[in-house]
């Protein structure tokens, strides 16, 4: 099983899960770094949103999660969990 590798708005890949964090991890996370840094000289507020987690415990390797993001902007910063238990 493959997935496409989708960054800023345009395929730029597909991988499978077990090659995405040698083909495209640091690619990713350049991403998102660059883009939090220009939104940061243009708004005084940038919200960020994702799905998931933001602590995937589980995870062998490092994942760009919410903590990820929290961690590099370095300003102050909430963090809105919505829990779901079964």
């Amino acid at each position: 099983m493959t997935s496409q590798v989708i960054i800023k708005g345009k395929v730029i890949g597909t991988t499978k899960a077990s090659e995405y964090y040698e083909n495209y991890f640091n690619l990713g996370w350049e991403a998102i770094t660059s883009s939090l840094e220009r939104l940061a000289l243009e708004y005084d507020f940038v919200v960020c949103e994702g799905a998931g987690s933001p602590i995937i415990n589980f995870c062998q390797k490092p994942t760009p999660t919410a903590l990820w993001v929290i961690y590099f902007v370095r300003y102050s910063t909430s963090l809105y969990l919505e829990v779901h238990s079964t």
